[in-house]
């Protein structure tokens, strides 16, 4: 049996034990086209196994052979619509995601565009990481489309990383939708993601958006005026430190300039009237 039907043939495997190893070195010894030859376009080949060609075709391109393999890139792209099943589809798509860095420009971009637009969240997961990861200001306007139709909260972080406060600002309440006061008690990862939000459109609506936070999330609007270089009311700051015992809002107070309520803080602590 030649080297490309070895291959072929060659079963799936669920660890790294000695059927993957073997899979690994004889793999190895194939030339890119006979790789391209072996591979299973209809997407049968367990997970593990997908590993190590992608392995392998990462080591061939590193050594010189990127054009070799440009055909095989389009093909792949190419079939992952007429894939029998969800999961080969998937299994195509994570293919491709993991060797995003390797194929051809114009083929990232067909990537991107079918993982931002595909029906299945997890694709468009995948593309939310691929423009996270490889940002460039040119996938401003495919975010923002694909935002606004799929409204995933996957990609609410790279949105406000990315666009403009002028773009967060004017999608205040769209975005707003996805930090319920309710999820932002328990959640402290999508608390510091509201304020972030918050922090970068902080110009626009430090007069009509911040202040509600004054009396409802105090500890929160705090650090927003903090970053954004405000100073707050000294009474408020050492009540507040009275109602919440937060010892970190002295450091706060102090990268705020507000001198004179951290001396009112320890002489109420050292006076023993903070309980």
């Amino acid at each position: 049996m030649d080297k490309i039907n070895i291959i072929k043939n060659y079963g799936n495997f669920n660890e790294k034990n000695e059927d993957y190893y073997i899979f690994s070195g004889l793999l190895n010894c194939l030339g890119p086209q006979e790789l391209i030859k072996s591979f299973d376009y209809s997407f049968n080949l367990g997970k593990l196994k997908r590993k190590v060609f992608i392995y392998k075709i990462i080591f061939d391109i590193n050594n010189g052979h990127s054009q070799e393999y440009e055909q095989f890139f389009t093909n792949l792209s190419n079939n992952i619509s007429s894939l029998d099943s969800y999961h080969k589809k998937q299994a195509c798509s994570q293919f491709l995601t993991d060797l995003y860095e390797y194929i051809p420009s114009d083929l990232q971009n067909e990537l991107t565009d079918y993982l931002l637009f595909s029906n299945y969240k997890n694709d468009r997961k995948r593309g939310y990481h691929l423009l996270a990861v490889y940002w460039r200001d040119s996938f401003k306007k495919i975010l923002e489309k694909a935002f606004l139709e799929y409204l995933d909260f996957d990609a609410v972080e790279i949105i406000i990383d990315k666009m403009s406060p002028t773009y967060l600002y004017n999608n205040y309440s769209t975005l707003n939708e996805f930090f319920q006061d309710e999820e932002l008690r328990w959640d402290f990862e999508l608390l510091k993601l509201r304020n972030k939000f918050l922090i970068k459109i902080f110009d626009f609506a430090k007069k009509s958006i911040i202040p509600d936070l004054r009396e409802k999330d105090p500890i929160s609007y705090i650090f927003i005026m903090k970053e954004s270089k405000e100073k707050i009311d000294e009474d408020f700051a050492y009540n507040t430190f009275l109602n919440t015992r937060r010892n970190s809002l002295i450091t706060w107070y102090g990268q705020m300039g507000l001198w004179n309520a951290i001396l009112k803080i320890n002489k109420a602590i050292a006076n023993n009237s903070i309980q």
